[in-house]
């Protein structure tokens, strides 16, 4: 495994380890070649992990031949049958790409999200976009397997990067919890929202507004920002705009909880809040927290983009909690999910069976036997 970050702190790490444990379990002999850890972080001690700077940003470009040598060499000193690599870090999946065929092994590519999309979801430089459109293109070209976190994204191979259908093997994020039953905590909280960047684009200051709407339905209602930080540059608006709608005592900023913790802390929460950023990027999103809110039994109110997308088609194709593309009918769905209780244990219920497809051992075990191991054998 060719891989980012193996931080428990972020949504590739979490992947990342989930996948190690699951192959490991099914006895796979995996070795792990990372990135050093960033902001504090580190990788745990399972993980067992090679320690490789790779080059991942513009300013780190002098030191490709460098990696790519190192890469080599791991890569000849331990002789994988399979190389897999993640991306939407796409220079790290270009060059676990190149590396493997110069070893002449498989590779299979991980996608969480595409470098391109999210690049041009931001107002990126055209010429740093025509550059990884290049990278990707060049990725999926060599790739024997592709293992998309969702069908849209799997679409979005087939017709932007001509990928053979027979190639794409789709893995959800999922969850971690298994079959746990939730456990009695009380609910302190009506509606928590998990977001470390408190991006703009994932309209923060939207959800403080349908947080007010509720409050003049039920005005004990208490919310929660889950992952806050002081120095987001969102933070401050939030902030303001929370003391201005007169909400600073019923909004908890909750700060980043350690992965061990993150369910003790919804399960304190009625109901699950995703906020997708409002661009055609995102329509493939399904971020790794929604099934934890599934798996927890929280109905799931959604704030997200026009049309189809895969999280519209998650909850209410499985009848698992309101999706909304306007704030409005957002807060009125956040509303009628707080206030109304026999509707919202009846979609906690349904949320609860709908999770047990998306256990993420059983997916990384999916993985490993439908796309890895037949590649392997060759």
């Amino acid at each position: 495994m060719v891989w980012p970050n193996l931080e428990t702190t972020n949504a590739c790490g979490v992947r990342g380890l989930a996948f190690l444990r699951a192959w490991r379990e099914e006895g796979a002999d995996v070795a792990i070649i990372a990135h050093p850890p960033t902001g504090g972080g580190a990788i745990p001690a399972e993980a067992d992990a090679r320690v490789v700077r790779l080059f991942h940003d513009k300013a780190d470009l002098w030191r490709l031949p460098w990696s790519d040598a190192r890469l080599d060499r791991e890569i000849r000193r331990h002789k994988p049958d399979v190389v897999v690599a993640s991306t939407p870090a796409v220079t790290v999946g270009w060059q676990a790409a190149r590396a493997a065929a110069r070893a002449r092994v498989p590779f299979v590519a991980d996608v969480r999200d595409l470098s391109v999309e999210g690049l041009r979801a931001a107002n990126g430089d055209r010429l740093a976009y025509r550059l990884l459109d290049r990278m990707e293109r060049e990725v999926f070209a060599r790739a024997a397997a592709v293992t998309p976190v969702s069908d849209i994204m799997g679409d979005d191979l087939v017709s932007r990067y001509g990928v053979p259908r027979g190639k794409i093997h789709v893995v959800p994020n999922g969850h971690t919890f298994g079959d746990a039953e939730p456990s009695n905590v009380a609910k302190d909280i009506d509606a928590i929202l998990v977001d470390t960047d408190l991006d703009a684009s994932r309209r923060p200051l939207e959800v403080v507004d349908a947080y007010a709407r509720v409050k003049r339905e039920k005005p004990d209602a208490v919310f929660a920002f889950l992952g806050w930080r002081d120095d987001l540059p969102m933070s401050g608006p939030v902030k303001a705009k929370i003391a201005a709608l007169g909400l600073a005592g019923s909004v908890r900023l909750l700060p980043r909880v350690e992965r061990a913790e993150v369910r003790a802390t919804l399960e304190r929460s009625r109901v699950g809040i995703l906020s997708l950023a409002n661009h055609p990027a995102y329509r493939s999103a399904v971020g790794a927290k929604t099934y934890e809110y599934l798996a927890l039994g929280l109905p799931v109110c959604v704030l997200g983009l026009p049309g189809d997308s895969e999280a519209r088609r998650l909850v209410e194709g499985a009848g698992v909690g309101l999706f909304a593309s306007d704030p409005d009918a957002f807060a009125d769905h956040l509303t009628k999910l707080i206030a109304n209780d026999a509707y919202r244990e009846r979609l906690g219920r349904k949320a609860r069976e709908v999770a047990k497809a998306f256990d993420r051992g059983s997916l990384a075990r999916r993985a490993l036997v439908e796309a890895i191991a037949p590649l392997a054998r060759r």
